[in-house]
């Protein structure tokens, strides 16, 4: 009987340290896991952060711009006001900086810049602007502002009217 005794006492024993082995396998298997997930996260581009901008009231409506033919460039400064269109500037080439860049500049020249920060990506190439339909007026003379030190790729008048500001200025490569 004794024999027997010994017997359970060290199957016993060979049970448990099987268990804390797969146990210390699968802590190992966990931890490495999380070390992998952090390197991932820490080391990825923030490309995937979505720019909300924030939308500001604004004192003018478009009902007070005067719809007349299409203004040369100028006698757009004096019949437009810049400062009536609201502006968001993405910066879509990767460069820092490149927006507030723009955004001062626009500002100098009079615009409203309500928002700045990243595109969706950083594949732009050169300048492009979407603007609402109701401000299309303002179009020829955001393209000659910003013609002067940028070129311009593409512009359009089809920006959705529940963008929170008149005007999406991306600028690229």
């Amino acid at each position: 009987m004794e024999g027997l005794g010994y017997q359970d006492a060290s199957s016993i024993k060979k049970t448990s340290n099987r268990k804390r082995i797969i146990l210390l396998l699968v802590f190992a298997v966990l931890v490495i896991i999380f070390l992998i997930s952090l390197v991932r996260f820490f080391s990825s581009p923030k490309q995937n952060e979505e720019v909300i901008p924030t939308p500001t009231p604004s004192e003018s409506s478009s009902a007070e711009i005067t719809k007349e033919p299409t203004p040369t460039s100028a006698s757009a400064d004096s019949d437009l006001g810049r400062g009536n269109l609201s502006l968001t500037i993405q910066n879509g080439s990767g460069e820092s900086g490149v927006a507030q860049k723009v955004s001062d500049l626009l500002e100098k020249k009079g615009y409203t810049v309500s928002t700045t920060g990243n595109a969706d990506n950083f594949e732009y190439q050169n300048v492009t602007i979407q603007i609402k339909k109701s401000e299309e007026e303002f179009l020829s003379l955001l393209e000659d502002d910003l013609s002067e030190e940028y070129k311009i790729g593409s512009t359009s008048a089809d920006l959705s009217s529940s963008f929170s500001t008149d005007a999406l200025i991306i600028i690229g490569k």
